[in-house]
């Protein structure tokens, strides 16, 4: 299922990631998925570095 909503976001989101998304160093986007949700993609060198659910990889501190 991720795949599918990989390949809708890259290509709603082709413009910002051709413009921002080559440029050195990791570019990390807040993006909407096709199922509605925040998701982060981190493109490095063109190239997708990692695709997730938004707040997925926060530590909650207590």
């Amino acid at each position: 299922m991720k795949g599918f909503i990989l390949d809708y976001v890259i290509k709603k989101y082709k413009s910002k990631i051709s413009q921002d998304g080559f440029k050195n160093g990791e570019q990390a986007f807040s993006v909407i998925g096709s199922d509605g949700r925040k998701y982060k993609l981190v493109i490095k060198g063109g190239k997708v570095i990692t695709f997730y659910p938004d707040g997925w990889n926060i530590a909650k501190i207590e």
